[in-house]
């Protein structure tokens, strides 16, 4: 078994309950992983560092790097 990690973050800034209320109504946040929407989200972000596709699905870039890394090509 072959594992790698990669991490991202993300602060939001302060919400008042419309905004929240607004979001879980027009997204439907348990189809994506960590529970929310990415480009959605983002208008919520005061902080953002690491991958963007890490935060909203697969990276895909560090995906291929680690193929790369146990001779698969891609």
């Amino acid at each position: 078994m072959l594992s790698t990690v990669e991490t991202s973050e993300i602060r939001f800034r302060q919400l008042v309950e419309r905004e929240i209320l607004d979001y879980v109504k027009e997204i439907s946040s348990v189809r994506f992983a960590g529970a929310f929407e990415g480009d959605g989200v983002l208008r919520f972000a005061r902080f953002r560092v690491g991958s963007y596709n890490f935060i909203t699905a697969l990276p895909v870039s560090r995906l291929a790097v680690f193929l790369r890394e146990q001779g698969v090509e891609v």
